[in-house]
């Protein structure tokens, strides 16, 4: 009996290997694509100084806000808790500008495009890291852009609009990301 059940697996087996593979969609692909964005949303936040806030201030959760659709899906829950400057880190979808400051880190999605610029202003003004894939995002005045390069997601930094806001980029961070000038 041990043999043919042996015989019946590699069959399978054999029969599995010869089916196609089955395309990724593109819904599929976006899901992998937010995951990566959203671990490296928590992973720069590690490499940014914020000035130093008012006492009891700095026991508050450490809010990383979406504005605009979310395509983070469940990636960024999945972070909730887990810690950030010694906070913990709480995601946070905005329903609009004026709750802006209270995040920490910001990602701005590209359905705002048209209240980028109001948006940056106010983060700008409230020392919020402002994270986005818009196209062209640091160079328009965004701190972090997230890039496709040769199918890899990576940094663009904007340092002024990053010291415009009070906030101290890590050079280990630098080393990884392109510098960018651009509006801010």
């Amino acid at each position: 009996m041990k043999q043919r059940t042996l015989v019946t697996y590699l069959v399978m087996l054999i029969l599995l290997g010869s089916l196609p593979i089955r395309a990724v969609t593109a819904q599929e692909r976006s899901a992998g694509e937010y995951q990566v964005k959203a671990a490296m949303l928590f992973n720069v936040a590690k490499f940014v100084e914020w000035p130093s806030e008012p006492s009891g201030r700095d026991q508050k959760p450490f809010k990383m806000c979406i504005i605009g659709r979310d395509p983070f899906g469940t990636s960024l829950d999945s972070l909730k808790g887990k810690p950030v400057k010694g906070r913990q880190l709480l995601p946070v979808q905005l329903a609009g500008i004026d709750e802006i400051g209270a995040c920490k880190v910001l990602f701005i999605n590209s359905s705002e495009k048209r209240n980028l610029a109001a948006i940056l202003q106010a983060a700008g003004s409230h020392g919020v890291l402002t994270d986005s894939d818009i196209d062209r995002f640091a160079a328009s005045g965004g701190m972090i852009g997230f890039v496709e390069v040769e199918g890899k997601v990576r940094l663009e930094v904007n340092l002024a609009a990053a010291q415009h806001a009070n906030l101290k980029i890590s050079s280990q961070l630098l080393k990884l990301a392109r510098i960018v000038n651009g509006g801010q």
